[in-house]
């Protein structure tokens, strides 16, 4: 059935871990802004821009993206993933998971 370290890390993160991800997607929030603000048309649309973000925080929150998995199809689809040191495990667990779904 997989392993259980792996299920509860999808389930739980640590304050720490939350924190890190906070921090992160703030910087690029911030960095999407800045880069945003420093091309400044006529007119500063900054409120759709503040609207848009909070909106998709709150249409997401809870909800799994899958993100990990879109990654590694884009990737292989550009053929980029096998210069990826964690392509070869990829594969093994997505190829053990079929054969476990089949």
């Amino acid at each position: 059935m997989g392993q259980p370290g792996v299920a509860k890390s999808r389930l739980a993160h640590s304050i720490p871990e939350v924190l890190l991800g906070s921090v992160l997607g703030i910087s690029a929030l911030s960095l999407f802004v800045w880069t945003y603000l420093r091309d400044v048309p006529t007119r500063t649309y900054f409120r759709p821009l503040v609207t848009v973000s909070v909106m998709l925080v709150i249409l997401l929150n809870g909800h799994d993206l899958r993100s990990e998995e879109l990654l590694h199809r884009i990737a292989n689809y550009l053929n980029l993933a096998r210069s990826c040191s964690g392509y070869a495990a990829y594969r093994r667990e997505r190829d053990r998971f079929s054969r476990i779904a089949s």
